[in-house]
């Protein structure tokens, strides 16, 4: 345990780091399975109550990159499809000859990469399910122009290090029994 957290550097959409959101549903999702209504694949066994942990915590976020579709994503953000590799940003783990391209094209500075990763302490993104959790224009459409503005649904907050986090509570969090309609009582 190094500075008062376990935590793991992980990165897919937006790059190596913590991974952290200020949306309790956003984390509840990640805190569980697809199949007991998660968004994650790799096994998070239940506890013998059948709960999953959330872990609630403070963030110094220090010095702050917010990213944008425009400047974020090939072609200013205006492909959707899950099939496209310009669909990811160009900090996604995968998105190395997407990101090399746009510096060969002019579209990227070349230490645009150096620069997002290295020059700030933590990196914010708001996303959206509709479009495979990647990241929303909020003042206008999320694609190309006709396609209609999506909600800041949830929000990605990427963090360098492990000491720019302190834990202050763990929330035990149950999926609803099968065929329960949420919020009834």
């Amino acid at each position: 345990m190094k500075n008062g957290v376990n935590a793991v550097q992980n990165g897919m959409f937006f790059g190596a780091g913590l991974y952290t959101t200020t949306t309790a549903e956003y984390g509840c999702l990640y805190a569980r399975t697809v199949a007991d209504g998660g968004v994650v694949q790799s096994p998070r066994p239940a506890n013998s109550k059948g709960e999953h942990v959330v872990l609630m915590q403070l963030a110094n976020i220090g010095r702050a990159y917010v990213g944008t579709r425009i400047r974020d994503y090939p072609k200013n953000g205006n492909v959707i499809s899950e099939r496209n590799p310009d669909h990811r940003s160009f900090l996604h783990s995968e998105s190395h000859l997407q990101r090399a391209a746009a510096v060969d094209q002019g579209v990227l500075p070349a230490n645009y990469f150096e620069d997002v990763t290295a020059g700030y302490d933590s990196r914010y993104f708001i996303c959206n399910e509709v479009v495979g959790y990647q990241a929303v224009n909020l003042l206008g459409p999320t694609g190309k122009r006709s396609d209609p503005t999506l909600p800041a649904a949830y929000d990605e907050l990427i963090l360098k290090e492990s000491n720019q986090l302190c834990p202050v509570a763990l929330f035990y969090i149950k999926s609803p029994p099968a065929g329960a309609a949420a919020g009834s009582s």
